[in-house]
């Protein structure tokens, strides 16, 4: 856990120990805390590899492949594989989210 945050956490449980605070409110308030922190930093560590991806994504020779299926025409129409023919906001809508809340985010 980054210790710029769990940091404040554990000073303020420290203090309220030190200073017999940590009745009902400050445990509570430190039970919420501390379980927030444990939620972010759990994101954080799922979603690291896709945040800080340095992948190069190159469509050369697939536009190549497209443009040699176009001057033969013989199977131009049944292997259409063109990115800009999708709708990318219906399929993000209608698919992408709807799976990803499905079987993800249980």
């Amino acid at each position: 856990m980054a210790i710029r945050y769990s940091l404040p956490l554990k000073v303020f449980q420290y203090l309220a120990i030190i200073a017999g605070l940590f009745q009902k409110p400050y445990k509570d308030k430190y039970t919420a805390l501390d379980r927030n922190l444990k939620r972010g930093m759990r994101l954080a560590e799922l979603y690291e590899p896709y945040v800080f991806f340095k992948g190069i994504f190159d469509d050369t020779n697939s536009e190549k492949l497209q443009i040699a299926a176009r001057e033969t025409c013989s199977e131009a129409d049944a292997f259409n594989f063109d990115p800009t023919s999708v709708n990318w906001e219906a399929y993000m809508m209608d698919v992408h989210f709807p799976g990803l809340v499905k079987y993800v985010l249980k």
